[in-house]
C-alpha cells in the first residue's frame, strides 16, 4: 500500500533530535554547523555549513548569517536550533556569531547546542 504522506517520526527530545540529524542531512556530521528549521513544532529543513578557522569567523559570520536566514525564510520557519559538532574552542564562538544576526531578523532561536565526543552541552539550558 502506498502512502502520499510524508513519514513522521517523533521528535519529543533533543535526544531524539541529535539522532535525527543524520537522517535529515543524510550522514552524521563533524566539525559542522547544523541549522534545523521549525515552523510550530513541525522541522521543515535541515542543513549544515562547516566550521570556520577561529580566525575568519568575523568574516564568515555576515556570509553565514544570510545564508542561514535565507534558507529559514525559503521555508517560512519562524524556529529554530543550532547544532555546533565540534569542540568548544570552534563552535562556540560561530555560535555565538551567527545567533544575534538570525534573531535580529525575527527569527526565535530556541535552542542552541554543542555536540562532542558523543554528548550534547546546550547553551541555553
Amino acid at each position: 500500500m502506498l502512502h502520499n504522506q510524508p513519514a513522521r517520526l517523533p521528535v519529543t527530545s533533543i535526544s531524539d533530535l541529535l539522532a535525527a540529524v543524520p537522517y535529515l542531512l543524510g550522514f552524521h556530521p563533524a566539525d559542522s554547523l547544523v541549522t534545523v528549521g521549525l515552523t510550530g513544532h513541525r522541522i521543515i529543513v535541515a542543513a549544515r555549513a562547516d566550521l570556520p578557522e577561529p580566525a575568519t569567523i568575523p568574516d564568515w559570520a555576515p556570509r553565514a548569517a544570510r545564508q542561514h536566514l535565507a534558507l529559514l525564510r525559503n521555508v517560512d520557519a519562524t524556529t529554530a536550533l543550532l547544532i555546533g559538532y565540534g569542540p568548544a574552542t570552534t563552535v562556540t564562538p560561530v555560535i555565538d556569531a551567527i545567533t544575534p544576526p538570525l534573531h535580529a531578523a525575527g527569527i526565535t532561536i530556541v535552542d542552541t547546542l554543542r555536540v562532542t565526543d558523543g554528548r550534547y552541552h546546550s547553551a541555553t539550558r
